[in-house]
Order: C-alpha cells, then sequence, then structure tokens
C-alpha cells in the first residue's frame, strides 16, 4: 500500500510548455495546434494532453539512490518537476502582469518597453526564455546531434567526458548545476532593456547591477570576457531593422565593438 500510495503522488503528465503559457491561446482549456512530428494540425485538444510526456523530467531510480547515498539529499526521482514548477509559479504572475498592463494601455504603439515590463518582470521573462531554450524535445534531440558530430571531430575527447547511455535528464539537470541559465538569463535581460542602453550583470544575491550606461549601446550582443580582463560586446542595432520600425532601416554603419574593462577574467573551462 506504501508504494502505491508514493506513485499516486506522483505527477504523470509532465509539460515541456508550461499549462499557464498554454492558457494564452486556448478557449477554454482547449487548444489547437500542429503536431510538427505528425505534420498534422490537431483540433480542440485539453491542454492537459498538449506539450507534455508521461514522466519527461523524471530520474531513473538507480541516480536517485547513488545522489542520496553521496550526500544530496535534496534528490527524489520528480526533482526537475518540482524544481520548474517553482520557475513557472513566478513566471506566471510576471507573465500575467504585463498582460495586464499591456491590455489596460490605450495607445500601445506609442508606449515604451520600460512602462510595461518592470525589472522583476523583465528578469522573469529572461528565466521563461531562458529554460524554455533548453527543456523541450526538439533541444533533446539537436543535443544528440551535437554530441554525435563532436565525436567524430573529437572521438577521444568526448568519448571520456561523456556516455552513450546516459539518461537525458540526468544530462539535462547537470546542465542546470553548470549556471547555464545564470549564463542565459543576463542575455535576454538586454534584449528587453535595449530602451536603456545599458549593459547589467546580476549579483550572486539575484539583484541586478548596471555596470554600463552609454548610447552607443544600442543593442548590445554577444559578450565576451578576454583573457586582458575586458568585457567585449558587439552593438548589432537589432531594433532598428526595418521589420521594427514601419519598413524604415534605422541602422547606421560602422557597427561596433565595444569593450570595458571589469578587471575580471574569463571563467575556467576545466
Amino acid at each position: 500500500m506504501k508504494g502505491l500510495e508514493l506513485m499516486s503522488n506522483l505527477k504523470k503528465r509532465q509539460h515541456y510548455v508550461p499549462r499557464f503559457y498554454l492558457r494564452n491561446f486556448a478557449e477554454g482549456e482547449k487548444i489547437n495546434y500542429i503536431d510538427k512530428q505528425l505534420n498534422k494540425p490537431l483540433e480542440k485538444l485539453h491542454i492537459d494532453k498538449v506539450a507534455q510526456q508521461m514522466y519527461y523530467y523524471d530520474f531513473p531510480e538507480e541516480f536517485v539512490e547513488s545522489e542520496k547515498k553521496a550526500g544530496n539529499q535534496t534528490i527524489e526521482r520528480q526533482y526537475l518537476e518540482n524544481y520548474l514548477s517553482v520557475l513557472e509559479d513566478a513566471i506566471s504572475n510576471s507573465l500575467r502582469n504585463v498582460n495586464d498592463k499591456i491590455l489596460s494601455t490605450e495607445d500601445i504603439l506609442s508606449a515604451k518597453l520600460n512602462d510595461l515590463i518592470n525589472e522583476t518582470d523583465k528578469k522573469q521573462l529572461a528565466t521563461f526564455i531562458a529554460i524554455q531554450s533548453i527543456r523541450t524535445p526538439s533541444y533533446r534531440i539537436l543535443g544528440a546531434k551535437f554530441f554525435e558530430f563532436m565525436k567524430t571531430i573529437m572521438p577521444s575527447e568526448f568519448n571520456s567526458l561523456f556516455s552513450n547511455d546516459l539518461d537525458e535528464n540526468i544530462a539535462f539537470y547537470y546542465h542546470l548545476k553548470s549556471g547555464v541559465l545564470d549564463r542565459l538569463i543576463p542575455h535576454f535581460i538586454e534584449n528587453l532593456d535595449y530602451e536603456n542602453n545599458s549593459i547589467r550583470s546580476i549579483l550572486p544575491n539575484g539583484t541586478m547591477e548596471t555596470i554600463a550606461h552609454d548610447p552607443r549601446i544600442l543593442w548590445p550582443d554577444t559578450f565576451s570576457i578576454g583573457p586582458d580582463e575586458y568585457l567585449y560586446v558587439i552593438v548589432n542595432q537589432l531594433h532598428r531593422q526595418a521589420r521594427f520600425n514601419y519598413g524604415k532601416d534605422l541602422r547606421q554603419k560602422p557597427y561596433s565593438l565595444l569593450r570595458m574593462k571589469i578587471g575580471e577574467f574569463p571563467a575556467p573551462t576545466n
């Protein structure tokens, strides 16, 4: 009976596109979508049955046991599902806030981005974009192809580092532990902050700090820290493209590569 009770508490249908997001495209709880694998439109499906797989994020029991023996008592079978649920709660609140502001703004075309999205909501929306970019089945397929490709180029290095039978969720867990969200979120925040002509960093306590503000910073992109302790950034003027300005291209040459002294070396790679 105890085993049956434990199984009944497990979440069976686990979504890689959150239900709170799907509801924005649904009528009631029903949604129309296209299954790309089947190349087939599917109509009026309940959101519980869309963008999900059974036990999609569950760890193998042997991994849970080995982690607990190693002293990691926070790990359990549905650790990833519960971790993502906590993120989604905060993200859904921010998405609702932004949506309400958009709907209550009379002249939305003349509104400034910063009038619609505050700093907290920017961080949550950037978190949403970051986590969605690495949690889906298509990303796993792409990752598998990448590793196979790299093994043809660097067989000895990749075969020694990565096992062919490494569980996808264990790989996802290690990817998260590597700090991938900490690397992706600042990039997406900058894409939500082009009006401020700024570059910001996220401090260890989670707060954001502006480290550069200059009118020449026009949609900063492709950040890199050099061995000379400078932060290098490309100014690509993406928001000035014609498709964002009623067909008029507002970009101005020359494009710039800027740098600033930050007193930090690149993160070690081994």
